[in-house]
């Protein structure tokens, strides 16, 4: 099962994102993985390193990382 990861603003970029929550040790990582497809949002692979993630309030995305990371984006 998901574990729920609230976001405080509307919108953050997926590198950061990776970066902040220690899921990756560099942003140089950040894009390989990207890059490599090891990140799905809301089912679909993501190769975008520049993306932005937008939540809205009462909104859940649903975040993959690597085989083992799997996270619900809600902004409260």
């Amino acid at each position: 099962m998901p574990e729920n990861l609230p976001i405080g603003s509307d919108s953050i970029t997926l590198i950061d994102l990776l970066c902040n929550q220690g899921w990756v040790k560099s942003r140089g990582e950040a894009r390989r993985l990207i890059a490599q497809g090891g990140v799905e949002l809301d089912g679909e692979k993501i190769t975008d390193s520049a993306m932005g993630i937008i939540v809205l309030p009462g909104q859940a995305r649903d975040l993959k990382v690597g085989k083992k990371i799997r996270r619900v984006l809600k902004n409260d």
